[in-house]
């Protein structure tokens, strides 16, 4: 079914099938690609202090309980 095996043979189904194949790899991968950067981005924002939990206006009460 792949280019370099012997058997391949010019077929529309083939072309159908590792096109779908290769845009789910292409999908995936820049999905990941996405959550890495996005994660690289936020971590000095967590190292300086920045507490997003603070913002929540249920946790502002806690000190109510």
């Amino acid at each position: 079914m792949f280019p370099f095996c012997f058997e391949w043979k010019c077929e529309p189904g083939h072309y159908v099938f590792l096109g779908l194949l290769y845009l789910a790899m292409t999908l995936i991968g820049s999905g990941l690609a996405y959550a890495i950067i996005k994660t690289c981005l936020d971590l000095p924002l967590m190292e300086k202090g920045h507490d997003h939990l603070s913002e929540i206006p249920s946790r502002l009460r806690y000190n109510q309980f």
